[in-house]
């Protein structure tokens, strides 16, 4: 076949290049003796043997010959499963003589050849094993080769794997992972790794948008496949063509025809949801069942979504919740649900858009709240005073609502999370990776003042109100204008809505900033 190797004497030494040490020739080698007349020296004896041993001295204890024997038949000496193990990244010299030839004195090599050793490669590790009275003898052992096919299912895709050239022993296949032996190793579905260099295997935050790879399957991409719609690390990218719905979950984006319409039906909806609590605190005051009701049912559902922030392995029930809640809390990301209408692939990723956009949110509203009050006072529908009136009310409340979802953003933008290849990337944008001129630069000019004006500064501005009017927090003016954020405490406890949202402010900071320190602590501190 092709690997055979067939040489005389008179040849020029031959050399077997890149022999991996330990390994068995693949094929045969063939060769015959030829006396000084040109005639091939043949015997008749079947058992007539040629033996091949190191031709150096020095060699002999570095280079191990294994089926060294070659059997004479008709003519020719045929060396079947050759084994030689040498030093990788060496070349050694071998000798053949004849063991017939020894018997009458003659030491004469019958010929001699040159095997070049190459390094042991991705896959293998260098196996030193010592021979009685000998140096250790360095073989090229390919990881997992000691599994046969005829074994469970699970132990062929869970073989020894290493992915270097250097090491001396093998690793045993991460649970996360599907092992083949040698480098070839890949991740189970839910989990992701940076590239096929590395064993560190992370579960994605959506388990259904990490494939993983195919256990069947042998021509594949081995870092793993992402679910149609998703990319990036941890697969918690949305691709091109598709939005984020909820956190790390990705929907194809429809036409913009119909993604106008849903926008719109959008905005109407919680529009009129506004309208509701705004009317019903203006017509029966704040202190209306629909008021108070609704600031605690909003209280709720934002710390229910604030619980999303920690990498806690939920149940699936838990987990499914949470979604739910994020869903409906959202309203800011709702109204903003408009990553099919942004540029993608621009300077400016899709993230930061957002992020200016969130951050100008606070000032839209009390723009629009004063254009729509306006017009209402110039149609003559009410007086300039209960303009006024409505005008606070709707600020108060349309910010109350906007809150947890403006302080959320302005925060993401700080919050980072170490993965595979040692970088940090936001954890809400894994795309991005922190650290680098373009996050600065949004983190310092949009994130950072929105922290200060929004997430910190609307809470005092509303606990200065309201300790300025503490006297007459009864009045039916003030319970109108404020008593969105008082109602419902009790007397000697108005201020108690602060503490809640100071509360809601130092939750997710502990979610973003103690992050590094991992789940179990942060988790101890928020208690």
């Amino acid at each position: 076949n092709s690997k055979d190797i067939v040489t005389k004497k008179s040849e020029q030494p031959l050399l077997l290049t890149d022999f991996k040490s330990g390994a068995m020739h693949e094929g045969k080698v063939i060769f015959a003796v030829v006396d000084s007349y040109g005639q091939m020296w043949r015997s008749y004896e079947h058992d007539e043997e040629a033996q091949a041993t190191a031709n150096d001295l020095r060699d002999v204890d570095i280079v191990r010959i294994e089926n060294s024997r070659a059997f004479h038949r008709f003519g020719c000496f045929v060396w079947d499963n050759l084994i030689l193990t040498g030093p990788p990244g060496e070349t050694s010299d071998i000798a053949v003589i004849s063991i017939k030839f020894l018997l009458y004195g003659s030491y004469n090599a019958l010929f001699q050849f040159k095997v070049n050793f190459r390094q042991c490669i991705a896959g293998e590790v260098v196996d030193k094993n010592e021979v009685a009275g000998l140096n250790a003898q360095i073989k090229c052992k390919t990881c997992g080769s000691d599994i046969s096919d005829d074994k469970s299912r699970e132990a062929r895709y869970s073989r020894k794997y290493i992915l270097d050239n250097t090491s001396t022993e093998c690793k045993t296949c991460p649970s996360e992972a599907y092992c083949w032996g040698g480098n070839m190793i890949g991740p189970r579905s839910s989990y992701w790794r940076h590239s096929v260099m590395s064993d560190n295997f992370e579960e994605c935050p959506n388990h259904s948008a990490c494939e993983g790879v195919d256990p069947f399957v042998t021509n594949q991409d081995l870092k793993g496949e992402c679910a149609t719609g998703y990319t990036g690390n941890l697969c918690a990218t949305c691709a091109s063509g598709y939005q984020e719905v909820v956190r790390y979950y990705c929907s194809k984006c429809k036409s913009d025809a119909v993604s106008a319409v849903i926008l719109v039906v959008i905005v109407i909806g919680v529009g009129g949801l506004l309208f509701l609590v705004v009317r019903s605190a203006l017509s029966q005051g704040s202190g209306s069942d629909v008021t108070v009701y609704s600031r605690i049912f909003m209280n709720h559902i934002q710390f229910i979504m604030l619980l999303g922030l920690y990498a806690v392995q939920w149940s699936d029930e838990t987990g499914e919740m949470i979604r739910f809640f994020e869903t409906v809390g959202t309203i800011t990301e709702r109204i903003l649900a408009i990553d099919c209408f942004l540029e993608t692939g621009g300077d400016m990723p899709v993230f930061y858009q957002k992020l200016i956009i969130v951050a100008l949110m606070p000032i839209v509203i009390v723009v629009c709240a004063r254009v729509i009050w306006w017009g209402i006072e110039k149609s003559g529908r009410t007086t300039r005073d209960a303009a006024h009136e409505g005008f606070l009310t709707t600020i108060t409340i349309c910010l109350f609502m906007a809150y947890s979802d403006v302080s959320r953003k302005m925060f993401s933008v700080f919050g980072c999370q170490k993965i595979g290849d040692g970088n940090y990337y936001l954890v809400t944008a894994m795309e991005l990776q922190c650290g680098t001129a373009q996050h600065i630069t949004y983190a310092l000019s949009v994130g950072l003042p929105g922290i200060i004006l929004w997430t910190i500064g609307l809470p005092f501005v509303g606990l200065k109100t309201i300790l300025k009017n503490k006297d007459i927090l009864a009045h039916p003016t003030t319970r109108k204008t404020y008593g969105y954020l008082y109602m419902g405490l009790r007397s000697s406890k108005y201020f108690w809505e602060s503490i809640v949202v100071y509360r809601k402010i130092i939750f997710m900071s502990i979610s973003l900033f103690l992050g590094f320190f991992g789940v179990v602590v942060q988790i101890l501190v928020a208690i």
